[in-house]
């Protein structure tokens, strides 16, 4: 499973939005939520490269970054992860935490029950 860090979250974030970027480009987009300097873009890219997770190809006298995965991909690896490790694989108990939190709007419960019935439909279907 992919681990990354919040400050290289951020990173993907930019990537996965607006790709290949350059570090300079990435610190532009950053600057209204960061104070990150260019160095440390560039120390953030330098380690989410070691990992796999973005590629670079050199360009004139910059490189270019790109991600390596979608973002697909690592919020299902996040989530499977997620319910691995605290409901035991199971989806029903994460559910039923947000409800009991008052986590989930009545918008979402309707997007919710769309899903299960599309996924019932999915199984009867078979």
């Amino acid at each position: 499973m992919l681990q990354i860090s919040e400050s290289e979250r951020t990173i993907m974030e930019v990537l996965w939005n607006s790709s290949p970027s350059t570090s300079k480009a990435i610190l532009e987009q950053l600057s209204s939520s960061t104070e990150w300097h260019e160095n440390t873009v560039r120390t953030m890219l330098s380690r989410l490269l070691k990992k796999g997770i973005v590629t670079s190809e050199k360009l004139k006298r910059e490189y270019l970054y790109s991600p390596s995965i979608s973002r697909e991909v690592y919020i299902n690896q996040q989530s499977n992860s997620l319910i691995t490790r605290l409901f035991h694989g199971k989806v029903s108990p994460l559910i039923a935490s947000f409800a009991k939190q008052d986590l989930i709007t009545e918008n979402e419960i309707g997007e919710i029950e769309k899903i299960l019935a599309e996924l019932k439909k999915g199984l009867n279907d078979d």
